[in-house]
């Protein structure tokens, strides 16, 4: 969605964090998967300077434990209900001064 890849464009460039893509696997991803990658280049030349890179995953929820040490943020659609959830209460059920990443969920405009 070009919304939620522009937010974490510049949430990424504001907070001089690398960025990461993660792909959920599912059938057929080998046209999507080069969709993204074209994607990316272009917004790469956009946002110079931001280490960019896609990472696949059977789950967002497995792929950000696996990994919360290094994550700051994480930014999906709206339209992601159960994952929005998931990392809700993943933050809440850490002790305030954990280092959860925030969650930024948004509501593209160009729907």
């Amino acid at each position: 969605d070009y919304d939620v890849r522009q937010q974490a464009m510049e949430e990424a460039q504001l907070r001089e964090l690398p960025l990461r893509v993660v792909r959920t696997t599912h059938p057929g991803g080998m046209q999507a998967d080069s969709a993204v990658d074209e994607s990316l280049v272009n917004w790469a030349r956009r946002y110079p300077g931001i280490d960019i890179r896609v990472v696949h995953t059977d789950q967002l929820l497995r792929y950000v434990v696996a990994h919360e040490s290094s994550i700051r943020s994480v930014v999906l659609g709206a339209e992601h209900h159960k994952e929005v959830a998931q990392l809700v209460e993943l933050t809440r059920s850490r002790a305030p001064l954990d280092a959860s990443p925030s969650v930024l969920v948004i509501r593209g405009q160009h729907l």
